[in-house]
């Protein structure tokens, strides 16, 4: 019997998947600059838009918008 080794490829079907980006909707770059503007922190923001620190931030500094 073969034993998998740690060099062996990984099936395709095993590995792990990124979901597709969500497009920013007009409404949520709003929410953003308001939230911006009242100085919340980009953790509570991204936690209100339900989207990732990393990606509200992002968004953020498109938009020109400087978060805490």
């Amino acid at each position: 019997m073969h034993m998998p080794r740690k060099s062996d490829p990984q099936p395709v079907e095993s590995r792990a998947r990124r979901p597709a980006a969500r497009e920013w909707t007009a409404v949520e770059k709003y929410r953003l600059k308001g939230l911006a503007k009242q100085a919340y922190s980009a953790e509570k923001i991204a936690r209100a838009l339900r989207r990732s620190v990393d990606a509200t931030v992002a968004m953020a500094s498109k938009l020109g918008l400087q978060l805490i």
